[in-house]
């Protein structure tokens, strides 16, 4: 999300609408890692498969976690904004890109990594700049309360 913004991991912690973005991918993600029976490695020492949620309510109570996990790097740059700051191609093949690919290998549906992905490769391409207005292309799911 810090590349989609153009800002810090401080930024996306501090946009309700990037962070829910980055849940939401989060969640994508451990879905197709249940799918293909991989077990995420700690980041930082936490086990990440805490942050899955399947309601709203369960959203909400995970969301501060975020803070507490990426709140000592508020100051950094996603490596793939960096590439793109110095007029590189980013590895978002590598990273987004190969989520899209195992979930179509597993049939799991990750419809804001997909977004994610088509929005940096448009700001790859000079398509669009990486700013807080691309949020704006980004659809997120609608969960149930409970």
């Amino acid at each position: 999300m810090s590349t989609v913004i153009g800002g810090t991991y401080g930024d996306v912690l501090d946009n309700p609408k990037a962070l829910l973005c980055a849940a939401h991918i989060g969640r994508e993600s451990l879905a197709v890692a249940r799918a293909a029976d991989i077990t995420p490695e700690l980041i930082q020492g936490f086990d990440i498969r805490y942050l899955d949620f399947h309601t709203q309510k369960q959203l909400e109570q995970i969301l501060p976690i975020y803070g507490i996990i990426f709140g000592p790097h508020r100051a950094v740059k996603a490596s793939m904004l960096l590439d793109l700051e110095k007029g590189l191609p980013c590895e978002i093949d590598a990273i987004n890109g190969a989520v899209w690919n195992w979930a179509r290998r597993f049939n799991v549906s990750t419809p804001v990594n997909d977004q994610v992905v088509d929005i940096i490769k448009k700001i790859q391409s000079g398509e669009l700049k990486p700013e807080p207005a691309n949020l704006d292309r980004i659809d997120v799911p609608q969960l149930p309360a409970e």
